[in-house]
């Protein structure tokens, strides 16, 4: 089983916001995979109001994504680190959301840690291309975005 090493990058959610599934959940869902270590991020930029960043001086800044709110998570390979940005999501939207990752989402998820797997090998070079698997809701269904 891999160690989850877990880091918060948030101030406290605002009331309409939840994080979809919690580290004990990840541990979980990949306990069998072959990686020795994930760093978990809980990623909240998200104001009180909306969905969108807030700079240091609190000013506004715009997300680049026209449907920032939908992320739910991403996971990275890059440099020998892997890593899972989760991110939270509206309380309305948090069931649905829960049922497809039950259903599907986290079988992708592990499905994506073993197949670049390889990647971590001693004997690789090292410079392999940096590899995302994000995922987004649309309101009905899972989006999965693979990229590397």
């Amino acid at each position: 089983m891999p160690e989850f090493v877990t880091s918060f990058h948030r101030s406290k959610l605002p009331e309409f916001a939840v994080f979809p599934f919690t580290k004990h959940v990840l541990e979980e869902v990949l306990r069998d995979i072959p990686q020795a270590s994930i760093a978990i991020s809980f990623f909240a930029w998200r104001s009180d109001k909306t969905f969108g960043r807030k700079s240091g001086k609190g000013r506004g800044m715009k997300v680049s994504r026209k449907d920032a709110d939908t992320d739910v998570f991403s996971a990275h390979y890059f440099r020998g680190e892997w890593t899972i940005w989760v991110f939270p999501v509206r309380n309305d939207k948090e069931e649905r959301i829960k049922e497809l990752l039950h259903k599907e989402g986290f079988e992708r998820l592990r499905e994506w840690f073993l197949e670049k797997a390889p990647i971590e090998d001693p004997r690789s070079t090292g410079y392999e291309s940096p590899s995302h698997l994000n995922v987004e809701f649309d309101g009905q269904k899972l989006l999965y975005r693979l990229t590397g």
